[in-house]
């Protein structure tokens, strides 16, 4: 499952964060704490000529002074090619399939950020999987959305379990 988090809705958005963590949909879980994680904040410098709107910016500005500290945060932050050949191997060694809140966003942008850093996209978009679309089909119950990439994973996952149990699926019908 992968999360990020931007300043803008645009594939050319400029990214704050970037998180993944590997997880096996067919097993219910609420403890991730084993699970791969790849939990990243972007530095900003050479995402000048990437996207920011207004209304993003006045959006994170009324988010929790928590949530703000967290995604704001100048501690840690990675080059852009850094993070992007760490999500790479982090991609080759845990997952067959991507998952994602949405088809548009994510990997949207995800991929923009690859191809204008010249960099291959570590993933076939026949393995990118909306949990959004399965997430339509019954109900679950998840933690609310916190706008912190990692715990929005966390999220995400559990409601693709839930979903996938409630549905009675106990495996993909192709392997890639």
């Amino acid at each position: 499952m992968v999360d990020i988090e931007t300043l803008d809705t645009k594939p050319t958005a400029q990214v704050l964060s970037i998180s993944a963590i590997g997880f096996n949909p067919f097993e219910l879980t609420t403890d991730f704490s084993l699970n791969p994680k790849f939990d990243i904040l972007l530095s900003l410098e050479g995402q000048e000529s990437r996207s920011i709107n207004e209304q993003t910016i006045l959006w994170w500005s009324n988010r929790s002074p928590e949530v703000q500290s967290k995604i704001f945060s100048d501690v840690g932050r990675l080059a852009v090619t850094e993070a992007l050949d760490q999500l790479t191997k982090f991609c080759w060694l845990k997952a067959n399939r991507i998952w994602c809140q949405g088809p548009t966003l994510d990997i949207t942008v995800l991929t923009n950020l690859y191809e204008e850093y010249g960099k291959g996209v570590p993933w076939n978009y026949g393995n990118v999987r909306d949990s959004c679309t399965l997430l339509d089909l019954v109900e679950v119950v998840q933690p609310e959305v916190t706008h912190i990439s990692i715990e929005d994973c966390i999220r995400q996952c559990m409601g693709v379990q839930q979903a996938i149990k409630k549905l009675g699926i106990t495996k993909f019908t192709r392997n890639r």
